[in-house]
């Protein structure tokens, strides 16, 4: 007699296909949290490193402050450094642009930052002393920013949206300025702040303006060469 060999009825072949159904859906989902936890993860590492760099040039910019006024497109005399009353949020001279090619420039350099609503930007000219020709170069340092914020604060602790002041100083010591706050608000970090360290200066190197850019000419002092 021969024996039929017993198959799987219909209901037990529903089952294991809805088991394995169910499996799959599982390994999609779980495939796909992990995906795109490595993807956000990614975006933030990404905007990490950009807020790194950002805060590397600052560094590098604004601890090299150097109290050289300079002459403006139009050759008035500008400052050394401009706080909230120029084009730009801050703009300031610089030493020690690094010159590897020996291009027949300063080793000063002219940098501004500022905010267009949703970047930081950095400014820079290729002179101290500009003609009507001079156009900046501008670089996008960190985008996805929605306030900024900058203020300096002189040798009496007295802090400063503006400067030069806008008032004349009662004492010498309100001329010198001894450290600079900036706040960026950043949609992912939130508030960001760093408070650099300026080295004080001679009271007499803190012009308002009017006569602390010495004439164009050649050399180290000497934008337009």
């Amino acid at each position: 007699m021969v024996r039929r060999q017993a198959g799987f009825t219909l209901l037990e072949v529903l089952i294991a296909v809805a088991i394995f159904a169910l499996i799959g859906a599982g390994s999609y989902q779980v495939m796909n949290t992990v995906f795109r936890t490595q993807e956000i993860t990614q975006v933030h590492s990404d905007e990490l490193r950009s807020l790194q760099r950002a805060m590397r040039f600052l560094a590098l910019d604004i601890e090299q402050i150097h109290a050289r006024g300079i002459r403006d497109e139009y050759g008035d005399h500008q400052p050394f450094l401009q706080l909230g009353g120029g084009l730009y949020t801050l703009e300031f001279t610089r030493r020690g642009w690094t010159n590897p090619l020996q291009h027949p420039r300063s080793t000063q350099q002219r940098v501004a930052y500022d905010f267009d609503g949703s970047s930081l930007l950095r400014l820079y000219w290729d002179v101290l002393d500009r003609s009507r020709e001079s156009e900046p170069r501008v670089q996008t340092l960190l985008e996805g920013v929605e306030h900024l914020q900058v203020r300096v604060v002189d040798a009496t602790g007295m802090w400063h949206d503006v400067w030069p002041p806008l008032e004349a100083p009662q004492i010498p010591q309100q001329l010198i300025l001894t450290g600079l706050e900036l706040v960026l608000e950043t949609g992912t970090f939130g508030e960001v702040r760093r408070v650099f360290a300026l080295a004080a200066l001679p009271p007499s190197l803190f012009d308002s303006g009017t006569g602390d850019a010495p004439p164009p000419s050649g050399g180290e002092e000497g934008g337009e060469s």
